[in-house]
């Protein structure tokens, strides 16, 4: 579903104030030019692969993780904030799919172009995701992001559950994804 206004009160879950590691990234992000203040992760996806499978997966990770369902914001407000959506779109891209041999060139022009272009911190989602699927058995995943919404380390935890989920609709396996962390919760254990 898409959400034509996503700050609406009813869709704000919580908010928070930024750690000081995300103020520290936000104001380098702010310093920069956009190819260095995005993180660009690349996944490569083998075998028979769904991509409506993959897709829902993502949607399922995004409400897992509050950190994919928020917003930043640092301007008219006394310290920046993290707002959390409790709804956001899904907003994954289909860039390329299979055609012909050109398709590495497609996805490296795209990698190039995608890398220069700034994230927009203040709507959420704050990242973009695109698939090419480059043969009938291998499916690139583009994942560009901030570092204001997750470390390398968290990075991998969404990876990690996004291959899990996939690999559990794909199956037809009805396990239940467990809840994430709530920042409100490590905002107030570090003492923010």
């Amino acid at each position: 579903a898409e959400y034509t206004d996503i700050m609406k009160k009813e869709n704000i879950e919580d908010i928070v104030a930024l750690l000081p590691m995300q103020q520290s990234f936000l104001w380098h992000s702010l310093q920069v030019d956009a190819a260095s203040s995005v993180l660009q992760l690349r996944c490569t996806f083998r075998g028979n692969i769904s991509i409506e499978h993959l897709k829902l997966a993502w949607g399922k990770v995004v409400q897992k993780h509050q950190s994919l369902r928020s917003s930043i914001h640092w301007e008219s407000v006394k310290k920046p904030i993290q707002v959390i959506h409790k709804q956001v779109p899904n907003d994954i891209s289909l860039i390329n799919a299979i055609s012909d041999s050109g398709n590495d060139n497609a996805l490296a022009q795209y990698l190039k172009q995608d890398r220069g272009q700034k994230l927009d911190l203040t709507t959420a989602p704050a990242y973009r995701i695109a698939l090419f699927q480059t043969r009938a058995d291998t499916c690139e995943v583009i994942w560009t992001l901030s570092h204001v919404l997750l470390d390398g380390w968290s990075c991998a935890v969404v990876v990690n559950d996004w291959v899990k989920i996939y690999s559990d609709l794909v199956l037809q396996d009805e396990s239940v994804t467990t809840p994430g962390y709530l920042l409100s919760e490590y905002t107030r254990w570090i003492g923010s």
